[in-house]
């Protein structure tokens, strides 16, 4: 009985999107992952004072997704 569900059921593994536009997807998104660590990075590194670190985390969080809308 349960084969039988799991056949009628979708799957949930991931399936890797292969093409040009899946690829540049992935790369779009990479770089902007990439962008995201960096500038909490160089805050963290540049910046002493807890609020400021704080506040670029949170700005940071609230602006990738806009970003990401414009880019993708």
């Amino acid at each position: 009985m349960r084969s039988r569900l799991s056949r009628l059921a979708p799957t949930l593994g991931r399936r890797r999107r292969s093409g040009l536009l899946a690829a540049k997807r992935r790369r779009t998104v990479g770089l902007l992952v990439l962008a995201f660590v960096v500038i909490q990075a160089l805050t963290w590194v540049v910046t002493p004072d807890w609020a400021t670190r704080l506040a670029v985390v949170v700005v940071s969080l609230f602006a990738v997704p806009v970003v990401g809308a414009f880019v993708l």
